[in-house]
C-alpha cells in the first residue's frame, strides 16, 4: 500500500453516531475507519481546509467547517490489517518528520480505552462536556476547561453527544520549549509546573479559559498551519500553540478559574503561587489561608510540599524580583524600594536581597544600568 488513504472527519463521526443510534452502544474510531474503508468511502487526496479569511466567531459554525477535514488513516488501516492495535503510541508513529504538533477534533460517541503515549496531549472543551480519566482520577470537564496530559500518563476520554472538543498533540521537546519559555522569567513557578507535569503522582494540569473571539481565532490558526505544507508552517503552528498556552496561564489568578477546580490541587497551588507573586509586598500566610479556606500551618506545609519552597521564601523571592526592576528602571532610593516592596526596614531588605541575588542592591543597580 504505497498511496496515503484519507477519510473525512464528518464521515467517521456520522458512522459513530449511526452505530450508537442503532445499537445503543459505542464503536471505536478504528471500527469506523475499517468499515468506511471496506465500503470505499475514502480518497487518496486530502481535502483542503476551507476556512474564510475573516475568522469564524461561532463555535458551531467553526465545528461544521472543521468537520470537512480529511484524516490520514493509512497507519490505522495497516494496523487493523496486521492486527497491531496497541494502547501505547510512540511519537515516531504519530508525527510526520516535518511536524512537531497536530490538531484534530475529538469524536463524539466513540468507544475509547485507557492508553498512553510519549508525547503531550492537550484537550480544550469548546462546547458541552468531556469525561477524562487520568491514571485513577475521573473528572467531568465542561466548556472552557483545558487539560494538559503529560507523556506516559494512562488516560481515557469520553466526549458526550453535541460536545465539541479540540485535541492538540505535541512532541515533548516542543512542548517543553513552548510552555516553559512562557515561564522563563519566573524560575519558581516554572519549577512548580515541571514538578507536577513530570511527577509520577500528578501528571496533568487543568485550566479554565474563556471561549472568546481571540481563542477561537487562535484555534483556527493552529488548524490552518497544522495542515499546511508550506516551509514555515510547522514553526508558525507551534507559535500559535504557545499563544494558546499563554491564555491558559493568564487565567491562573482568576477567582473563577480557581473556583471551577476546587478538587484539583495542582491548579489550586498554581493559583496560590501566582497570588503570592502579585501581592508579595502585602500578602501574609494567614490572609492566604483565610482566602483559600485552609488552616494556616497546614497551608504552609502544603506550599512547601507542592513547590519545594516555604511561604516566606516565595514571598521574599517575588519581593526581590520586583525590587530588581525598581533598581534597574527607576531612581527610587534603597529606602523607598524597601518600603515599596513590603520590607520593614532598609537593613532587612538588603539582607534578603543579598541572600537571593548574592550581591547588594547598590551593586545590582550599578551592574545593570
Amino acid at each position: 500500500m504505497s498511496k496515503k488513504i484519507y477519510i473525512s472527519y464528518t464521515d467517521i463521526q456520522n458512522f459513530l453516531n449511526d452505530y450508537f443510534a442503532q445499537n445503543k452502544n459505542t464503536a471505536s474510531m478504528f471500527d469506523a475507519v475499517f468499515n468506511l474503508y471496506n465500503y470505499h468511502q475514502y480518497t487518496y487526496q486530502p481535502r483542503e481546509l476551507d476556512l474564510p479569511e475573516s475568522k469564524l466567531t461561532n463555535v458551531q459554525k467553526l465545528y461544521q467547517k472543521l468537520g470537512q477535514l480529511s484524516i490520514e488513516v493509512t497507519p490505522i488501516i495497516k494496523g487493523i490489517q496486521g492486527k497491531q492495535l496497541h494502547t501505547t503510541i510512540p511519537e515516531t508513529a504519530f508525527f510526520p518528520k516535518t511536524k512537531d504538533a497536530t490538531i484534530l477534533l475529538q469524536f463524539q460517541n466513540e468507544k475509547s480505552q485507557m492508553h498512553h503515549h510519549d508525547y503531550f496531549e492537550m484537550n480544550l472543551v469548546l462546547q458541552g462536556q468531556m469525561q477524562a480519566t487520568c491514571s485513577n482520577e475521573k473528572m467531568m470537564l465542561k466548556t472552557g476547561d483545558f487539560i494538559i496530559i503529560s507523556p506516559y500518563t494512562r488516560h481515557q476520554l469520553h466526549i458526550f453527544e453535541d460536545s465539541i472538543v479540540v485535541c492538540i498533540t505535541i512532541r515533548k521537546s516542543t512542548f517543553d520549549e513552548a510552555f516553559f519559555n512562557l515561564l522563563k522569567n519566573d524560575d519558581l513557578i516554572s519549577a512548580f509546573f515541571k514538578q507536577n507535569l513530570y511527577s509520577s503522582e500528578q501528571n496533568f494540569l487543568l485550566f479554565s479559559v474563556p471561549i472568546n473571539y481571540q481563542l477561537l481565532e487562535t484555534i483556527q490558526n493552529i488548524f490552518i498551519t497544522a495542515y499546511s505544507i508550506t516551509s514555515q508552517a510547522n514553526t508558525i503552528c507551534c507559535a500559535y500553540i504557545s499563544i494558546l498556552l499563554s491564555y491558559a496561564l493568564q487565567g491562573l489568578t482568576n477567582p473563577e478559574t480557581f473556583a471551577s477546580h476546587k478538587k484539583n490541587l495542582t491548579n489550586k497551588m498554581a493559583t496560590i503561587i501566582n497570588l503570592i507573586e502579585e501581592q508579595a509586598n502585602t500578602i501574609t500566610l494567614g490572609a492566604l489561608a483565610q482566602k483559600f479556606n485552609y488552616d494556616k500551618a497546614y497551608l504552609g506545609k502544603l506550599i512547601f510540599k507542592s513547590s519545594g519552597y516555604s511561604f516566606n521564601y516565595l514571598r521574599n523571592y517575588y519581593r526581590i524580583k520586583k525590587s530588581c526592576q525598581l533598581l534597574q528602571f527607576t531612581d527610587h532610593s534603597i529606602a523607598e524600594i524597601s518600603n515599596l516592596t513590603g520590607y520593614s526596614s532598609p537593613n532587612h531588605f538588603e539582607r534578603c536581597f543579598h541572600q537571593i541575588i548574592k550581591i547588594s542592591p547598590s551593586q545590582y543597580r550599578k551592574n545593570n544600568r
